[in-house]
């Protein structure tokens, strides 16, 4: 498992515990903090680039439907994406503008096509 899988697979042991009723209200604030703290992009263009991937990771995630770890997962993933789109625009390099265009499309695209077969 090389760094950024490591780094995806901690992501969603984050949201696992910051959504899971199991978990305690320490526990769920440690992983809540971990979570908004990817959003704050500290290191400038590396953080940034890394958070695009992922919240592409996050949103392609095909765990079935009915786990509500994938629903939370894409939700995160959304929120992140949201995130980079609204604050940081400026700062991508003109071909992340073009691939976050890119991943948009196809995953409308996806869900279009689910939706026709479910």
């Amino acid at each position: 498992m090389d760094c950024s899988e490591t780094f995806f697979q901690e992501t969603i042991t984050f949201i696992s515990i910051s959504f899971s009723p199991d978990t305690s209200n320490e526990q769920r604030q440690v992983a809540i903090e971990k979570l908004n703290s990817l959003m704050q992009f500290e290191e400038p263009l590396h953080s940034l680039e890394r958070s695009l991937q992922l919240a592409q990771f996050l949103i392609q995630q095909t765990l079935p439907d009915s786990e509500p770890l994938c629903q939370y997962s894409v939700f995160y993933g959304l929120k992140l994406l949201t995130q980079i789109v609204k604050h940081r625009w400026n700062v991508l390099s003109q071909s992340s503008r073009e691939g976050i265009g890119r991943f948009c499309v196809q995953c409308c695209q996806t869900s279009t096509v689910q939706n026709r077969e479910g």
